[in-house]
């Protein structure tokens, strides 16, 4: 268009000054929709099960909370992976807090969440192993999941399947030189099948570890097909297909949830809603990242898509040990890590490391020299980004010293490893006979104190106070037991006598257990009616820190009171 004479240069002015206003104004209002909550930040997710758990729906918040806040602090949860579900002797990496116990005793802080496989895709030690009985076996787990919830930690667990096949179970991925076995797909979902009744007591059995944590308050948060993404396991995506996939976790979502009434579990998918094989945000709670092979390689900070709205984290991380497969050359620090993951993956809420010589915790045994690879690991740990248990703020707190307890109803519920427990009167019984049981109370968070425990004489073979105790599997133990005072350290459900001494005291008359820890030294004494009786005692460092136990072999017990100063 031409413009002629002075009117027609006003004209173009105006047109000009009009342009640039209009052009202005598009350029704000693009900026403001950009910096708004509902670009710059993804909707906030809602959790998915309207009949969730009091706990579970108040942990997702705080998940959401984390993934979406942009904190200077308290940001990323520190986690353990601790092993699978295997019956002890039935594995070479049975689950077990010893891990968790050795990052403590040396970085002083306990990790904010653990991982187990409650559903574990091999067979242990042995292929005829039972995979329902002895590689889905929650005698512990259970126990210690309760006693790390109420103690302000965060429970996870993973799930990666037997193949069910018509006539049993398969391994979850073929090693070289097994034969392979072909799995019919099509019938695992189809009623009246082989495959389909396996398949349905694999859901059955999980059910029950998710019901028996319902029933005591605790929440988890549950990855099922972990790594599916990849082409080893039968229920690949590469393998079964991304239809199959889909249908296959919808089916369990359905069955856990809807059936069983497992209102417990927050479900966690591993990648985000752009994989092939993703099924769907009504049927997926939290994402995770892949797993991190190498310590060079980074997933982490790539393969998440945030616009999905949901709390994000880092579902493996491993080969920061001393694994052969990462060259020294090449490895990264811990530190390194959480510093890329601050400058470019701020969303991802927690993390969980990979056990043995792939993760934080020294291994001996394992060639290879990473000198610094578990200092590294605390200097982590004191990162004001990292969030271990004590900061947690969704958790229930465990008791504080000084802690009486006489059995009233006032005081705080206990934590059973097995046994018929019972404190609804002035004391504490234990009302069966039948092998060993122990009942926990205090905190795992207790170091140096000095317990003692008043006790009915009853018919129990031998009757103990625990202390430092860390899970069904560690604590210490003083034990009288036929006419002696014995120390013992179990680790691992390994007992290692430390000091024993001659008890003389009436057979009929009630006693007085004591426990003293300071650092690594531990003193031990019994006393009866005429005052004491023995006293042991041994220098160990092997479980830093834990709770009361009172503990019972074959017979009953009966405890009138328990306290710790």
């Amino acid at each position: 268009m031409r413009f002629v004479g002075e009117r027609g240069v006003r004209v173009r002015l105006m047109l000009d000054n009009y342009v640039k206003t209009m052009r202005n104004i598009a350029l704000l209002a693009f900026a403001l929709w950009v910096v708004s909550p509902g670009c710059a930040k993804p909707p906030r997710a809602k959790l998915d099960n309207p009949n969730a758990t009091p706990q579970a729906a108040a942990l997702y918040e705080y998940l959401l909370t984390q993934t979406h806040d942009v904190h200077g602090t308290d940001k990323l949860i520190a986690g353990h992976w601790l092993g699978g579900s295997f019956r002890p002797g039935k594995s070479d990496y049975p689950f077990t807090m010893g891990e968790v116990t050795e990052i403590r005793r040396r970085s002083g802080k306990w990790i904010g969440m653990i991982d187990a496989w409650i559903c574990c895709g091999e067979f242990g030690l042995s292929p005829d192993n039972d995979a329902l009985q002895e590689c889905m076996w929650y005698d512990h787990m259970i126990t210690d999941y309760q006693l790390w919830w109420f103690n302000g930690g965060i429970c996870h667990v993973d799930a990666s399947f037997y193949a069910p096949m018509e006539d049993g179970y398969w391994k979850r991925f073929e090693d070289q030189g097994d034969s392979v076995r072909e799995v019919n797909y099509a019938a695992i979902l189809t009623p009246g099948t082989g495959e389909n009744s396996h398949w349905m007591a694999l859901c059955d059995r999980m059910a029950e570890f998710f019901l028996a944590l319902q029933e005591r308050g605790v929440p988890v948060i549950f990855r099922p097909f972990t790594e599916a993404y990849l082409d080893l396991f039968w229920y690949s995506n590469k393998r079964m297909g991304s239809q199959m996939c889909i249908a296959m976790w919808r089916h369990l979502h359905h069955y856990l949830t809807d059936v069983k009434g497992c209102n417990n579990i927050i479900w966690e998918f591993q990648g985000d809603h752009t994989f092939p094989h993703y099924p769907g945000d009504g049927y997926v709670d939290m994402i995770a990242t892949k797993s991190e092979y190498l310590a060079s390689r980074n997933h982490a900070l790539r393969c998440l898509e945030p616009a999905s709205g949901m709390p994000a984290g880092n579902g493996e991380l491993g080969d920061f040990g001393p694994n052969p497969r990462v060259e020294p050359e090449r490895r990264r620090t811990w530190t390194s890590w959480l510093d890329e993951v601050k400058a470019k993956c701020p969303e991802l809420s927690f993390y969980i490391t990979w056990d043995r010589q792939w993760g934080p915790v020294p291994v001996s045994k394992i060639p290879g020299e990473y000198p610094d690879y578990h200092t590294g690991y605390s200097q982590m740990l004191d990162d004001p980004y990292v969030v271990t248990r004590e900061r947690i703020t969704v958790t229930p707190r465990a008791p504080r010293l000084p802690y009486v307890n006489d059995f009233s109803a006032a005081n705080a519920p206990m934590v059973v490893f097995r046994g018929d427990w019972d404190a609804s009167g002035s004391a504490l019984d234990r009302r069966d006979a039948d092998g060993e049981a122990i009942a926990f109370f205090g905190a795992t968070d207790w170091s140096d104190y000095s317990a003692e425990a008043h006790f009915v004489c009853t018919g129990s073979r031998a009757t103990g106070l625990a202390g430092r105790c860390v899970s069904a599997g560690i604590f210490y133990v003083a034990l009288v037991e036929g006419g002696r005072l014995s120390l013992f350290r179990c680790h691992n459900g390994h007992w290692t006598p430390l000091a024993e001494a001659a008890a003389n005291r009436s057979a009929n008359e009630d006693f007085v257990i004591t426990l003293d820890f300071r650092g690594s030294n531990i003193r031990a004494s019994v006393r009866g009616e005429r005052g004491e009786v023995a006293a042991v005692q041994a220098s160990d460092d092997v479980i830093p820190a834990g709770c009361l136990g009172l503990f019972s072999r074959e017979g009953t017990l009966k405890c009138k009171k328990l306290e710790a100063r």
